[in-house]
């Protein structure tokens, strides 16, 4: 129901600054919570660990080596992840999803102008209704696909 709502609103009639920013600024928290559930995830203790202290018989691994603690997390482990790797994944996300937004700014604006060559009276108001007929539609479509647990329970 929300994506029909902003559907309604023609983004490619913004201002180039709107545009900027509404490219932007999802690219880069998308990116800033990826970076931060990466770092997140190799700060917290993993399950099962029972101790920092490593067995007696291993050697510990070189600080510059470390990609991610192995029991628990501790301020040296911590330092020891690799940044280029969790950047470049973050990045990559970010930038998939700001191509993404600009595609679909640019691709609004070419089915609006189609609908208004065509002399459609209120483009707008037929692509909302376009995009929420579409949108119940795949909702209906879903609800009688059976998932993939209903199926092995019904042999």
């Amino acid at each position: 129901m929300g994506a029909t709502g902003l559907g309604a609103i023609p983004l490619h009639r913004l201002p180039r600054s709107v545009h900027i920013a509404s490219v932007l600024a999802p690219a880069a928290l998308t990116t800033g919570i990826l970076v931060r559930a990466q770092r997140r995830a190799v700060a917290e203790p993993r399950e099962g660990a029972d101790s920092a202290v490593p067995a007696p018989d291993t050697e510990p691994v070189p600080h510059q080596d470390a990609i991610a603690p192995t029991d628990r997390a501790t301020p040296r482990a911590r330092a020891g992840i690799r940044w280029m790797p969790v950047l470049m994944l973050s990045g990559t996300m970010g930038v998939a999803l700001a191509g993404a937004t600009y595609a679909g700014i640019q691709i609004d604006r070419a089915i609006e102008n189609a609908l208004r060559r065509r002399k459609v009276p209120a483009p707008r108001l037929v692509m909302g209704l376009a995009s929420g007929a579409l949108s119940l539609g795949m909702d209906l479509l879903e609800d009688r696909v059976p998932t993939a647990d209903s199926s092995s329970t019904d042999r």
